[in-house]
Order: structure tokens, then sequence, then C-alpha cells
């Protein structure tokens, strides 16, 4: 769950740095938001039908297929309306997997575990989320 929690932290923090360096900020302010807002309640109900792995790996899936599609289509072609719908994909599993991991550590470990894993998880995530503004910057 530190590994789960360390790359969501810091694709979600990323997402949000990456916001402001594009043309068309406020259109992607507003799908990024509203993305996030309908992964919130897709990834608990994710959660009750599939259970704790499927549904982390669902999100994943759809966080890399969005992440790979803005790599190789997406940032060379940033004033269509193509980027704005796969950053909308990126975040969307980001934010699923933002959720799912708070909900799952509590499933998967008893009550003192669960704070301790959160907690060490939480530590490290922070620790590496002090990269995630240099990644943003980089050309």
């Amino acid at each position: 769950m530190t590994t789960v929690q360390l790359c969501c932290l810091f694709n979600f923090n990323l997402l949000n740095f990456l916001t402001n360096r594009f043309e068309q900020v406020y259109l992607i302010g507003v799908m990024s938001l509203s993305s996030e807002i309908f992964s919130i309640f897709f990834a608990g109900l994710l959660l009750e039908k599939i259970g704790t792995k499927a549904s982390l790996i669902s999100c994943f899936v759809v966080s890399a297929a969005g992440g790979i599609a803005m790599v190789s289509h997406g940032l060379d072609h940033t004033d269509t309306i193509a980027f704005p719908i796969i950053f909308l994909v990126c975040r969307f599993g980001v934010s699923g997997i933002n959720v799912l991991y708070v909900a799952c550590n509590a499933r998967i470990f008893d009550v003192e575990s669960s704070a301790t894993a959160f907690g060490l998880a939480a530590f490290f995530a922070r620790m590496s989320l002090s990269g995630a503004p240099l990644v943003a910057t980089l050309p």
C-alpha cells in the first residue's frame, strides 16, 4: 500500500502542477475537478462491486492509459480538444486511486496496523512530493 500511495500522490500533485502550464487552463481545471468528483463516486462503487485488488488495478489501468496517451499525443497537441479529454482520463484514474487507497487500507489492515501503514506511506509520499514541481517544469 505504500507504493500505491506513493505513486498516487506523486501523480496527483504532478497533474495539479501541470494544470497551470497549458493554454486551456480554465477548461482543463473545470474538467479536472469534474472528473475528480465522478471518480470519487465511481471508485466507491467499483470497490463494492469488484473488490479491492480489481478496483485498484482498473484505476491504475485507466490512469496509465491516460498517461500513455498524454505522452504520445497530448503534449504535442495541447491546443486541441483532445488534450483536455486525455487530461480528464489521467485525473479520473489518479483520483480513483486516491480514494481507493484510503478505503482499501482500512479493509486490508486492522486499526493499529492501518494507522501505521497509512502514516508510513504518507511520510514517504510527502518526501517524494518535493520532486513533483521539478518534474512538472521539465520541457
